[in-house]
């Protein structure tokens, strides 16, 4: 019994400790982002949506659509949650646009991400997100999304299917596309994180074949334990050029994300303005 006691107290230290290292990692990624290139960022990529901006209670604040939005310790907030940041992961994460050229190295699994900002920009209702969407054509099919990326979504389209006319991956690509997913409310799988698919922000290229490659961490993980180090030559992904059209518009591919989802894009163009400010050592 004697010899069993460190163990358990070891154990019980990595229970307590194990989510604080977790923030602390975050925190020290975002915080490579300074503060006034943050607020920057968030202007810079919602400012027709932000009635006023002021200093309050210590904090940047967004009048985002009249509703009040506390930018706490990098994280977006409302009031309420404003003293409670700790339990919330930051507003911002490194994403490095342009060629993916390694494996992305591994991060901290999302733990908890406020909705207070989305429900403000966009909708706290399913009801009210609809009210702002619409349906659009993209690329041969026809896609339901919010209006905030509807023109992004618009100008991506036009370019894809500009370049298809003398590129054959690109065609290929484009032709290979069976279905593309975008508003359907859900949460991240394995959190209680509202997706970006409910608010009409996100969208997955699904192919007519993967071509028997690795597309989504969660399936790759039932058969693969190593399945952070897959090699990208195994991995379904669109061709780079693609990616590059969508990040240039304000769209993330989940592809670069350590827990990937290579058909997966989302409207954050505040994360990909401010990854032309980052610490390139990083």
């Amino acid at each position: 019994m004697k010899k069993r006691i460190p163990i358990l107290a070891f154990s019980v230290f990595l229970f307590f400790s194990l989510p604080v290292l977790r923030l602390k990692a975050l925190d020290s990624a975002f915080q490579k982002i300074p503060e006034e290139k943050q607020i920057s960022a968030i202007l810079h990529a919602y400012g027709n949506k932000i009635q006023r901006t002021e200093r309050r209670e210590g904090d940047f604040v967004f009048w985002v659509n009249n509703v009040p939005i506390y930018f706490s310790h990098g994280r977006m907030l409302s009031r309420q949650n404003r003293l409670r940041y700790k339990e919330f992961d930051p507003f911002f994460y490194i994403y490095r646009t342009g060629p993916l050229e390694t494996v992305p190295r591994q991060a901290p699994f999302p733990r908890r991400r406020s909705s207070d900002f989305l429900d403000a920009l966009v909708g706290e209702t399913e009801e009210k997100i609809r009210a702002s969407s619409r349906w659009t054509e993209f690329i041969g099919h026809r896609v339901y999304a919010h209006e905030l990326c509807i023109e992004p979504l618009r100008r991506v389209g036009m370019e894809l299917e500009r370049i298809a006319a003398s590129s054959d991956a690109v065609r290929e690509f484009i032709k290979n596309i069976k279905i593309i997913y975008s508003m359907k409310q859900k949460t991240v799988e394995g959190t209680k994180n509202i997706s970006y698919h409910s608010y009409g922000l996100a969208i997955d290229l699904i192919p007519e074949s993967y071509g028997r490659k690795h597309a989504y961490w969660r399936w790759s993980s039932v058969f693969t334990p190593d399945w952070g180090n897959i090699p990208l030559e195994e991995r379904w992904m669109p061709p780079t050029r693609v990616v590059e059209i969508f990040e240039k518009n304000g769209f993330v591919w989940g592809g670069k994300w350590y827990y990937f989802d290579t058909v997966h894009f989302e409207y954050r163009p505040e994360i990909i303005y401010a990854s032309q400010i980052i610490d390139p050592s990083y």
